[in-house]
């Protein structure tokens, strides 16, 4: 799990549970302005759950209760069957790295 953290970056990790049974974590960093989603897990036999939806609705609602202005995605592939919910979010904003640009729509 050290991978997950860095030295001088805030982050912690969520848990997510089902009577009592640990079903996912998920791995964020803090900054002043707000929250970025580093890694989210779950047990295969939770797949039909959606619980990458459920992690981002409850990683927003993190963010208002801690007064915080942007919650980050993270990454997301295009293509990917495993991010697409990332995609169905909005509004949002894409980073062009080669461009060093933010995008509003994409």
């Amino acid at each position: 799990m050290e991978m997950f953290f860095h030295p001088g970056v805030p982050a912690f990790m969520t848990t997510y549970r089902l009577e009592g049974k640990l079903i996912a974590l998920g791995f964020l960093d803090e900054s002043d302005q707000g929250l970025s989603s580093v890694y989210f897990i779950y047990g295969d036999s939770y797949q039909s759950r959606s619980l990458g939806t459920y992690s981002v609705l409850r990683e927003c609602a993190l963010v208002k209760e801690m007064g915080l202005a942007y919650y980050y995605l993270g990454y997301w592939v295009p293509g990917n069957s495993r991010m697409e919910y990332k995609h169905r979010f909005r509004p949002r904003e894409l980073y062009k790295w080669n461009e060093n640009l933010w995008c509003e729509e994409f």
